[in-house]
């Protein structure tokens, strides 16, 4: 197998929730991804999950999403402390239907997320995705004035 570009990926799943083809194209990429690695099994547990779109029957809508969201709460269970896993699914938690009872974990993503921007390692390996990332969490429902604060400080620091 060769090695999965994580900018590539990040490029896809940025697009994917705008653009079948991307979504296409990433759930593609990740079939294979190695096992231990939890994040890309994390992004392979979204876009298992986003794919639930793809179909018109109810029982398989259900049955993909739960395959993805299984996929992804192991991911999360493999490296917990990783901010990048937090942000997967926190951005799919705050985009899937309220009917499907995922959304218990925004707050504490969210958290890890604001701990995280605030690590030079995880803001040096987003590079590029960090205007995105800070953007999104600064445009939550869990945004203060301090949070903001931070990630406007981390954003033109770089």
């Amino acid at each position: 197998m060769a090695n999965i570009d994580i900018k590539e990926v990040r490029d896809l799943f940025s697009r994917s929730s705008e653009e079948k083809r991307a979504a296409r194209a990433l759930r593609e990429m990740l079939a294979g991804a190695p096992q231990e690695d939890a994040r890309l099994q994390a992004y392979r547990g979204v876009t298992e999950a986003m794919s639930a779109r793809e179909y018109l029957n109810p029982m398989k809508k259900l049955s993909a999403f739960q395959q993805g969201k299984s996929r992804l709460e192991a991911a999360v269970a493999a490296d917990p402390d990783n901010p990048e896993i937090r942000f997967v699914r926190f951005m799919l938690q705050k985009n899937v239907p309220g009917y499907l009872n995922y959304q218990g974990n925004l707050q504490e993503d969210y958290q890890k997320l604001i701990d995280g921007i605030e690590d030079e390692g995880f803001v040096k390996e987003l590079g590029d995705w960090l205007p995105m990332v800070v953007n999104v969490l600064l445009n939550s429902d869990y945004c203060n004035e301090q949070d903001a604060s931070t990630l406007h400080a981390v954003l033109h620091n770089d």
